[in-house]
C-alpha cells in the first residue's frame, strides 16, 4: 500500500513500484487507508507520506497495529520534513526516505522489507 496526498507523487510511486511488479493499492490519506485495511486485511508493505490529511501518521500507524497482524506489518515513511527519523523511530517503522530522493533506494528499501 501506498499512502500519498500529492497525486504527482502518487501516481509516479504507484508506476514504479509496479514496473518492478509489485501490486500497489495507492490511498491519498490515512483515513481512506485505514476503511480499506479494515475491509480487506493488511498489506505486505506499506509506504507512507508522514504528513496527509484527516489522520496523522501517528493516528494511522497506532490503528493499523492494534489490527490482527498490524504489529508485523512493515511501514516505510518518505517526508520531506526534518525530523522524518525521530518520527519513523517513533512509530517503530522499518524504514524511511527524506524526500527529495532517488527511487533506486526505495526500491531497494522495500525489497529488503519484504523479501
Amino acid at each position: 500500500m501506498l499512502i500519498e496526498d500529492d497525486f504527482d507523487t502518487q501516481y509516479l510511486f504507484t508506476e514504479c513500484l509496479r514496473a518492478e511488479n509489485y501490486n500497489v493499492v495507492p490511498m491519498d490519506h490515512g483515513k481512506n487507508a485505514l476503511e480499506y485495511l479494515l475491509a480487506n486485511g493488511l498489506p505486505d508493505l506499506i509506504v507512507m507520506d508522514l504528513t496527509t490529511p484527516y489522520l496523522s501518521a501517528e493516528d494511522f500507524v497506532t490503528k493499523m497495529r492494534k489490527m490482527p497482524s498490524g504489529s508485523e506489518t512493515p511501514v516505510i515513511f518518505v517526508s520531506g520534513k526534518a525530523d522524518i527519523t525521530e518520527y519513523a523511530q517513533k512509530l517503530n517503522a522499518q524504514g524511511f526516505m527524506k524526500k527529495p530522493f532517488d527511487l533506486d533506494p526505495l526500491l531497494a528499501m522495500i525489497s529488503r522489507t519484504i523479501h
